[in-house]
C-alpha cells in the first residue's frame, strides 16, 4: 500500500481520485506526454514496461508476462470476488479461480482451525 501511495503522490494524484493509475502516454523518441486522464495504459506500453523493470529481478523473463501481474496483484489486493474477477478480467469465476492462488496463510486457515 505504501507504494501505490508513493506513487499517486509522485504523479499527483490525489488519494480519492477515480482516474487511471496507471495512464496512457504517447512517446516520441525521448519525449514522452500523458494523452488522458482517463485513459488506461496500452498493452504494449505495460509489457514494454514489465520486461524493462523485471529484466534485472526476474532470473527468466520468458516465464513471465504481464498475465502474472494481474493474478499476483489481484490475490494480494483484499478486494471484494466481483471486483477481483473484473479487474482481472476473467470471464468466470472458474476463470478467476484457476489464476488467481491462495497465499499460503490462507491455505493454512484450514489445517490451524482443525488442529493438525
Amino acid at each position: 500500500m505504501f507504494v501505490t501511495k508513493l506513487y499517486m503522490h509522485k504523479a499527483q494524484i490525489p488519494e480519492n481520485s477515480d482516474e487511471y493509475l496507471f495512464r496512457a502516454i504517447s512517446a516520441s523518441g525521448s519525449y514522452k506526454r500523458l494523452i488522458s486522464i482517463n485513459d488506461s495504459i496500452s498493452y504494449s506500453t505495460s509489457r514494454q514496461s514489465f520486461k524493462k523493470y523485471f529484466a534485472n529481478i526476474v532470473p527468466d523473463l520468458s516465464k513471465f508476462s504481464t498475465h502474472s501481474t494481474r493474478a499476483g496483484g489481484a490475490a494480494s489486493s483484499g478486494v471484494s470476488e466481483r471486483n477481483l474477477q473484473r479487474h482481472g478480467h476473467w470471464a468466470s469465476v472458474t476463470a478467476k479461480n484457476i489464476n488467481v492462488k491462495d497465499s499460503l496463510a490462507s491455505r493454512l486457515e484450514v489445517p490451524k482451525a482443525l488442529y493438525l
